[in-house]
């Protein structure tokens, strides 16, 4: 299993030494170990979990909000971009670590979302 790791990091052209990679089942276990990952490094700093969500998340993804301090449900596309254009032009609290989740394609009308996000 290392050896695959090494490959695929230097396939990647990703250091190897300074990161790693995890296997994981589904898309709902990789957001499960990214908000450990969030809760860990939150826990450490003396700061605050956050979750944000856009309302086409699966419901498993939506059930992980519970997992956080906080959360944030965005219920339309311009939502989600005036949250984003604010984050980029006013300084961050050091006091948060977040996670913001959507889904590539809605599962419920198949529209796909921004891959910018």
């Amino acid at each position: 299993m290392e050896v695959v790791k090494y490959r695929i990091l230097c396939f990647l052209k990703v250091d190897p030494f300074s990161y790693d990679l995890n296997f994981v089942s589904n898309t709902t276990a990789a957001v499960r170990l990214a908000i450990r990952y969030i809760q860990c490094c939150a826990e450490k700093e003396k700061a605050i979990s956050s979750y944000y969500y856009h309302q086409e998340a699966c419901a498993r993804l939506v059930d992980l909000r519970e997992s956080c301090n906080q959360y944030r449900c965005f219920r339309t596309d311009e939502d989600v971009d005036r949250w984003i254009e604010q984050e980029e032009t006013t300084k961050l609290e050091p006091q948060s670590l977040g996670l913001f989740v959507y889904p590539g394609q809605s599962s419920v009308d198949g529209r796909r979302l921004p891959k910018t996000w």
